[in-house]
């Protein structure tokens, strides 16, 4: 189970969002041939929660989640879309064999950004990337006692 892959496919499976980007959630980047508009995920983050005898068994990274596209409007509806998927999602994400078990998420914030044209076109991308605090269960490590 990859909690990266669990979140890019619970993405791509949402109705709202399907209808606007289809299945263009990329993880990491985005290739330059990519269709606007997009979404691109990346975990800037990761927490391993600890108790005094072993790791529990939930883990809290953070993901930076990019909403992409030459206008702007879209690129508001397409966090709003996000946000709303996203903030306070309980329960088992994602589709076999990406799936986990999420206990808490949370859209910490966003920042507003906009990409100058990579040629000699007028036309940039206006980014919106939002940040997402996940809480889900994963697996604990065993040790032989020594």
């Amino acid at each position: 189970m990859s909690i990266a892959g669990a979140l890019s496919s619970y993405l791509k499976a949402d109705t709202d969002l399907s209808l606007k980007i289809g299945s263009r959630v990329y993880r990491g980047v985005a290739p330059q041939s990519a269709v606007q508009p997009y979404l691109v995920i990346q975990q800037i983050s990761g927490n391993h929660v600890r108790h005094m005898g072993a790791a529990s068994g939930l883990a809290s990274p953070t993901f930076q989640i990019s909403c992409v596209s030459e206008d702007p409007v879209v690129t508001d509806e397409l966090f709003q879309l996000v946000r709303e998927a996203l903030d306070h999602v309980q329960g088992t994400i994602g589709t076999p064999p990406n799936t986990a078990d999420v206990q808490a998420a949370f859209v910490r914030g966003e920042i507003y950004t906009f990409d100058p044209p990579r040629d000699a076109s007028d036309t940039g991308n206006h980014v919106i990337r939002a940040t997402l605090e996940i809480w889900h269960t994963e697996t604990v490590p065993v040790f032989p006692l020594v």
